[in-house]
């Protein structure tokens, strides 16, 4: 059933349960393209693939390009369990998140051995010991949306 793009496509759509319309919805594109993909009128254009590639981020791009490999960029994830972290997911919420991915793939290093920043000690430089920090000052800051749109804001310094 894979053979051809279209049907990966459809595989998409079935494992998603979403209709033509909904999945047109989903990628931000107009139904008559997804539509004519499907009846095989015209192959996805490069924009397709990449909004289906950003919007099911965990689809691997070899699987719906080539129709090579695993459907997802790592089969022992479900694409329902893992979320990327947000920013303004808690400390707490990253660290469980990074507790089931080192479940599926071996850590570098243990998450037991990671400490919180509080409990560190304190290092205070002596007074002889002179302490260079770089001055850092703040250029762009970019707001990403959940519709895909972005905001930018850039410092004046």
């Amino acid at each position: 059933m894979e053979n051809n793009i279209k049907n990966r496509i459809q595989k998409i759509m079935e494992l998603e349960q979403l209709n033509p319309a909904s999945f047109a919805k989903a990628i931000q594109v107009n139904p008559s393209a997804i539509s004519h993909i499907l009846n095989e009128r015209n192959k996805p254009s490069t924009e397709i693939i990449i909004k289906i590639l950003n919007t099911f981020r965990l689809l691997s791009s070899d699987w719906l390009i080539l129709g090579i490999g695993s459907m997802y960029r790592n089969e022992k994830i479900s694409p329902a369990t893992v979320q990327p972290p947000s920013l303004f997911d808690t400390t707490t919420d990253i660290l469980e998140t990074t507790t089931e991915l080192s479940e599926v793939k071996e850590p570098s290093v243990s998450i037991s051995t990671i400490k919180p920043i509080e409990s560190l000690p304190e290092q205070s430089a002596s007074k002889e010991e002179t302490v260079l920090k770089p001055s850092k000052s703040l250029q762009k800051i970019i707001v990403y949306y959940s519709d895909n749109s972005f905001e930018e804001f850039i410092s004046s310094n």
